[in-house]
């Protein structure tokens, strides 16, 4: 635990008042320290999250092999998409996430995304 004393630069004599600049400047060297290892540990997060995304391409028909406009969403996220009127979309999954079609009037679908690209 880090003690900081406010004193008034106008009423200091006191040689430990040296000290005190040391001690404030060294905390400001430690503090900024930290602000980089943790940027750093938060990039390379984000690298390695990425990095375990597979690209997920399809197309998405009716019972009669007509293509449909639905949304595609990665359950339990705001991750997603819609599909074009050819019934094509593109997603970036983890292989254990599971993609929800939905579509106004139908029932929804949930697919394991797997191997699948």
């Amino acid at each position: 635990m880090f003690i900081i004393e406010i004193i008034d630069l106008r009423k200091s004599n006191d040689p430990s008042f040296a000290q005190c600049v040391v001690i404030t400047h060294n905390l400001k060297q430690i503090f900024a320290t930290m602000k980089e290892i943790l940027s750093i540990l938060f990039l390379s997060l984000i690298c390695w999250a990425s990095a375990a995304q597979v690209p997920i391409k399809g197309t998405v028909v009716d019972d009669q092999n007509i293509p449909s406009r639905c949304s595609v969403l990665v359950k339990n996220t705001f991750r997603g998409t819609m599909t074009d009127v050819d019934g094509t979309y593109t997603l970036s999954a983890l292989p254990t996430d599971t993609l929800v079609f939905s579509m106004v009037g139908t029932v929804s679908q949930e697919i394991v995304v797997g191997n699948r690209t």
